[in-house]
């Protein structure tokens, strides 16, 4: 996925496909997101999490100096329910479809050397 700026992050953004087509915005399953989704909110739903977990406003847990997991809740169209998901009271008490999710963001450089901050699944690399 290709990176973006954004005014909360100091570094460019980067997603790896399969996080950005399952929790910002699931390919040919627009029709199954509740009305008021959309790309922008769900974006800046994990972007928002990802910063509360930076500045401890919200619990992570830091692998390394550059490699942390942070969780937060979204709605996901895809009824089956990966390992990085859960189902805890407050999904059950959501919308259809709420989970809670971990992602690992990693700080690395990036295609031309420049610091880029990376979401993708705990076992991506």
């Amino acid at each position: 996925m290709g990176k973006m700026r954004t005014q909360v992050l100091k570094w460019p953004l980067a997603m790896t496909a399969i996080v950005f087509h399952r929790y910002v915005w699931p390919i040919e399953r627009e029709a199954n997101l509740l009305p008021g989704q959309s790309l922008e909110g769900r974006f800046w739903d994990v972007v928002r999490m990802f910063h509360a977990a930076v500045k401890g406003a919200v619990p992570a847990r830091r692998i390394d100096p550059c490699n942390l997991l942070f969780d937060f809740y979204c709605i996901v169209a895809d009824p089956a329910l990966w390992p990085n998901e859960r189902i805890d009271a407050i999904a059950r008490s959501g919308p259809e479809g709420m989970r809670m999710v971990t992602l690992k963001a990693v700080s690395g450089p990036g295609d031309d050397g420049e610091p880029v901050m990376t979401f993708m699944l705990s076992e991506e690399d």
